[in-house]
């Protein structure tokens, strides 16, 4: 039951804007101080960097986590450092959730707990879902919601029925770390473009829509000449 969703048609978009702008850079060595804290983060960065190159084409993020947590031991208030372990956090979400499932569930069943028993059901299995429900469904779903909280969720109004979106299984406590970092990055230096982009483009791939939206507008104003930025945000606007 494959339904007609925009915003997941442009999910390879946004997994793209994401490795584009998080690929981190060599960060130069200070030389001027052999065996300082500034050559020590230096070298950790540069390993971190070349783990999460490596990580891009063999996956194994949690070696590029374990380089940049080191680098951040040393230096835990660099912005930069607290993004790239961010996005790191994410790209290994990515590769937990496998390929999102999007299903309308309006004409599922005329009893809607069989609905709440199909989604349950689901969830316990893992991964990304997209469901169209009623609004029967959803007053149920509500209940649902507020008793199992082990997953990530978002919902969109759309017409006379909802959209939901779940991401249950092990790619949520990669995402909520992604989360912590990528928004400890913003707090410590609130004008690194970088950060909001990513973090809104990972609100995007939760379903967050408007949430994320707004992310990127900030990342815009920081980066006005940003012009794939701005086409996205158009995209995602319906403009």
């Amino acid at each position: 039951m494959k339904l007609a969703y925009g915003i997941l048609g442009v999910f390879v978009v946004i997994v793209a804007l994401w490795m584009w702008q998080v690929r981190p850079e060599v960060v130069k060595q200070d030389v001027t101080d052999p065996g300082g804290p500034n050559v020590m983060y230096n070298q950790a960065k540069t390993v971190a960097d070349l783990r999460f190159s490596q990580a891009q084409n063999n996956g194994k993020w949690d070696v590029a986590i374990a380089a940049y947590t080191d680098a951040i031991s040393i230096r835990p208030e660099n912005s930069e450092a607290q993004n790239d372990l961010g996005a790191s956090y994410y790209q290994k979400a990515l590769g937990l959730l496998g390929d999102p499932i999007e299903e309308d569930l309006r004409a599922y069943s005329s009893d809607p707990k069989d609905s709440i028993d199909y989604i349950h059901e689901r969830l316990g299995e893992g991964g990304k879902y997209t469901w169209e429900v009623n609004d029967d469904v959803m007053l149920l779903l509500e209940d649902y919601i507020a008793e199992h909280q082990n997953f990530l969720y978002a919902r969109t109004p759309v017409g006379m029925y909802h959209q939901v979106t779940f991401i249950s299984g092990a790619a949520v406590p990669a995402l909520k770390l992604a989360e912590i970092h990528l928004r400890r990055s913003m707090d410590i230096k609130p004008d690194y473009a970088p950060a909001y982009r990513n973090l809104g483009a990972m609100y995007i791939t939760q379903g967050r829509l408007r949430g994320g939206t707004d992310i990127l507008d900030q990342a815009l104003q920081l980066e006005p000449g940003d012009s794939e930025l701005y086409q996205y945000i158009q995209q995602l606007k319906g403009y």
